[in-house]
């Protein structure tokens, strides 16, 4: 499976450092970490207003954020390849993919908090 393609610890490949070449693929691997960071953090909100709150519509915002924060982690995987992948061919691909994941799912708990806020006070 293509998913599975890039798991290996021991087989990392060496590029010729020429022109950007490092600055870019360590400029991609902050990338990354800056939305495994907001990954995690969402996930965290979630699990935290799940086991704080004791109303079912504080439960369901909360679930939502941890499956947001999982999405993300998907998410930042599948396109921290693809820029891997475009930088050896010396391309580059724009994110509107994950960038409409993102807001899309944004939007969602955004509409679920204003529902929960409005007929469950």
């Amino acid at each position: 499976m293509a998913v599975f393609t890039h798991l290996s610890m021991t087989s990392n490949p060496v590029v010729p450092n020429t022109g950007a070449t490092a600055r870019d693929y360590l400029a991609n691997e902050r990338t990354l970490l800056a939305w495994v960071r907001t990954a995690v953090s969402m996930i965290a909100l979630g699990i935290a207003l799940a086991k704080i709150s004791e109303d079912a519509p504080a439960k369901i915002v909360g679930a939502l954020l941890a499956c947001f924060g999982i999405l993300m982690v998907v998410s930042s995987r599948i396109r921290y390849f693809e820029v891997v992948d475009c930088l050896e061919r010396g391309e580059y691909k724009i994110a509107q993919g994950s960038v409409n994941l993102v807001l899309g799912m944004l939007v969602l708990i955004s509409i679920v908090c204003v529902v929960v806020i409005s007929f469950y006070d």
